[in-house]
C-alpha cells in the first residue's frame, strides 16, 4: 500500500462512524437501537440483507471455483437468490407481523424462558467463534497489504502489521459505530459498502474483457464444459441442498430476521426479500467473470 491507498482507508473508515455518529442522534429507545425504530425503508433492509449474504467465501471460495469451473459458481450465487423469493413470499412478512424485537422476545413466547437461557449462552460462544474468525480473515488480509518501518511497535515479525493489531483496529471501530449508531448505522454502513463493491466489479468488466481481447475472445478460448450449469464437483443434487440450506438461514438466522422486522409493514418485509432475490439473480455472474476471464488469460 502507498500513501493515497492509506487516505482511502481513513477516509473509508471516518466515512463509517460519521454515518454512525449522525444516526445516534435518532436512537431515544431500545427500538431505535436494535430495530431502527421499526422505520428503515424496504430497500435499505434489501441492501444490509444483500450484503449479509456476503463473506470471505463469496470472492474467494465461489471465486476460485469460477476461476476453475466456470458459470457453475454464478449458478452456485444465483440459488440464494431463490431461496432470497421462498422467504420473501412465506416468511419474511410472517416474522414482522408478529411485532417481536428481537430472538429473546420470540424465544420466551415461543418455548420459555429456560429455553431462552440456553440460546443465549450457546448464542455468546457460537456468536463469539463467528466473530472471532471474521476478524482473524481481514486482519490477515489487513496485515499483507500493510508494511510497517522497521522497529514500528505495530509491525510483527515479517514487517508488515502484525495480525492482532489488525483485530483490535478492525473490532474497535466495528463496535464503536454499531453502538454508537444502532441498528440503522449498521445498514446504512452496509448500504456504503454495496456501492464500493458494485463500483469496483463494474470497472473490473470491462478491464478484464479487453485484456482478453473481447467478449468473442474469451467465449472462444474458455475451457469446454465452461459455461455448462452444473459441474461434476458441483451437480444439480448439490445446488438444491445448497438452496434448502440457504432458505433456512435468510428465513431463520437471527441477523436476517432483524432487518425483516426493521422495516413499517410485512409487505415491506416482502419487498426488501424480493430484492436480495434479484440482485442474486444479477450480480453473480458479474462479480465472476473476471475470474473465468483471468483463467483464460
Amino acid at each position: 500500500m502507498v500513501l493515497l491507498d492509506y487516505i482511502v482507508v481513513c477516509f473509508y473508515f471516518l466515512g463509517l462512524i460519521f454515518v454512525s455518529w449522525i444516526t445516534s442522534r435518532s436512537i431515544r429507545k431500545s427500538e431505535d437501537m436494535f430495530i431502527a425504530g421499526r422505520n428503515s425503508s424496504w430497500w435499505l433492509s434489501g441492501m444490509s440483507t444483500y450484503m449479509t449474504l456476503f463473506s470471505a467465501s463469496t470472492f474467494v471460495i465461489w471465486g476460485g471455483v469460477a476461476y476453475r469451473s466456470g458459470v457453475v459458481a454464478a449458478l452456485i450465487g444465483n440459488m440464494l437468490g431463490f431461496a432470497s423469493f421462498l422467504v420473501g413470499k412465506y416468511l419474511a412478512g410472517k416474522w414482522r407481523e408478529m411485532k417481536i424485537s428481537s430472538p429473546a422476545e420470540f424465544l420466551t413466547i415461543r418455548f420459555g424462558r429456560r429455553s431462552l437461557n440456553f440460546y443465549t449462552l450457546l448464542g455468546i460462544i457460537g456468536r463469539g467463534f463467528h466473530t472471532a474468525v471474521a476478524l482473524y480473515a481481514i486482519s490477515i488480509v489487513m496485515s499483507t497489504l500493510m508494511v510497517l518501518p522497521e522497529g514500528h511497535f505495530m509491525a510483527g515479525e515479517n514487517g508488515h502489521l502484525a495480525v492482532s493489531w489488525g483485530i483490535l483496529i478492525l473490532g474497535a471501530i466495528t463496535l464503536l459505530y454499531t453502538v454508537l449508531g444502532g441498528f440503522l448505522a449498521v445498514l446504512m454502513t452496509d448500504v456504503i459498502q454495496f456501492g464500493v463493491l458494485i463500483t469496483v466489479v463494474i470497472f473490473m468488466l470491462p478491464l478484464s474483457m479487453d485484456a482478453i481481447g473481447g467478449f468473442d475472445n474469451f467465449i472462444a478460448a474458455a475451457p469446454e464444459g465452461y459455461f455448462t450449469p452444473v459441474s461434476a464437483e458441483y451437480p444439480w443434487f448439490w445446488l438444491i441442498l445448497w438452496f434448502f440450506i440457504n432458505a433456512f438461514t435468510i428465513g431463520g438466522d437471527w441477523p436476517f430476521v432483524q432487518r425483516y422486522i426493521s422495516v413499517p409493514t410485512k409487505r415491506d418485509a416482502r419487498k426488501s426479500t424480493y430484492l436480495v432475490g434479484a440482485l442474486y439473480l444479477l450480480t453473480p455472474i458479474v462479480w465472476y467473470l473476471p475470474a473465468m476471464a483471468f483463467h483464460v488469460i
